[in-house]
């Protein structure tokens, strides 16, 4: 039985080997080959940054002085706007009020269930 088992995790392990990628076999749109080139001829300072800014569950005052108002007011973005965020919420001891001003101030409300 042991060896039935090695040779299983032994098949199982080995496969065949990657094809190189190349021009030849990997064409845009379609297809692009891992590169940690800059894509486009781009220098690196002119290369864009994304960062998403994301909270889960209820929208709240505690959470509000705690993280939300320290995290995200008075910064912006270097085009000037300021910087907003998903709010993944959920209805349980969520604040509504709060949640239309986190909206009417340009943050995006997401839901997520509870199980």
């Amino acid at each position: 039985m042991r060896v039935l088992l090695l040779l299983s995790l032994l098949a199982l392990c080995h496969g065949a080997p990657r094809d190189v990628c190349s021009d030849t076999n990997c064409a845009r749109p379609s297809c692009s080959c891992f590169s940690t080139a800059i894509p486009g001829g781009l220098d690196v300072k002119d290369v864009p940054q994304m960062v998403m800014l994301t909270y889960d569950d209820a929208i709240s005052q505690l959470l509000y002085d705690d993280y939300y108002s320290k995290n995200m007011f008075n910064r912006q973005n270097p085009n000037g706007c300021n910087i907003s965020a998903t709010f993944f919420t959920t209805h349980e001891y969520n604040d509504y009020h709060m949640t239309y001003q986190m909206y009417r101030q340009g943050h995006e409300i997401a839901l997520h269930s509870i199980t």
